[in-house]
């Protein structure tokens, strides 16, 4: 389960944790299997902690929420699903095409 709101995360443990490439973000892998992904942000001299409303594939596999096998299977789903919606689009504008030129 993703944890979108801090006191969900009141009494759980850590077991690991990952930054993101930016380093300004934490991915937590809770004990009960629950993630979070929490950034820090600095306003003037309040340092604010928002979590994120979802965590990357790849973020997933880092902090081990997620197996390889997992991951590659939702890579190649998201690839399969992006590639249905370039061939609708396509051919949406072939149609425009053929009912302006015809």
């Amino acid at each position: 389960m993703l944890i979108t709101e801090l006191k969900q995360v009141e009494g759980k443990t850590i077991k690991r944790a990952v930054t993101t490439g930016a380093g300004d973000t934490v991915v937590l892998l809770f004990s009960d299997g629950d993630c979070a992904s929490m950034e820090a942000r600095q306003n003037y001299d309040l340092l604010e902690i928002v979590l994120d409303d979802s965590i990357s594939n790849y973020n997933l596999f880092a902090v081990g929420a997620i197996s390889e096998d997992e991951f590659d299977h939702r890579i190649e789903a998201a690839h399969s699903q992006r590639a249905v919606q370039i061939r609708c689009q396509e051919m949406a504008t072939l149609a425009r095409l053929k009912e302006k030129y015809e």
